[in-house]
């Protein structure tokens, strides 16, 4: 997805039957972990992660720079490790008309 600098992106990963393995963020050019269940790792305040207490989380970034441009990837802590993978590329716009749309990946499985 395309978001212009400065506007805001949440990306959404819905896992099922989760059991007692735990649900992450992490930028994977630079395998940062960001966030674990609801957790911060990242000390960058425009990041924050959400659960709704279900079966969805979701890993907000307020005020999109052009560095946050990359692949972020939603992961399952599960032998074998499941995952998705999102991307975000930022711009540099002069004029108005981008707009931000939500990126919804689902892992679903037998997650015992």
């Amino acid at each position: 997805m395309t978001v212009a600098q400065g506007r805001d992106v949440s990306f959404t990963c819905v896992v099922n039957n989760l059991g007692q393995y735990r649900v992450a963020w992490i930028k994977s050019d630079s395998k940062a972990i960001l966030g674990i269940h609801t957790h911060m790792v990242s000390l960058n305040p425009r990041l924050s992660v959400t659960h709704n207490g279900h079966n969805t989380w979701k890993l907000h970034i307020s005020h999109v720079h052009l560095n946050d441009s990359g692949s972020y990837m939603c992961q399952v802590n599960t032998d074998p490790m499941k995952s998705q993978v999102s991307n975000v590329c930022s711009k540099h716009v002069n004029a108005f008309g981008f707009f931000v749309s939500e990126t919804v990946r689902r892992l679903e499985g037998a997650l015992i």
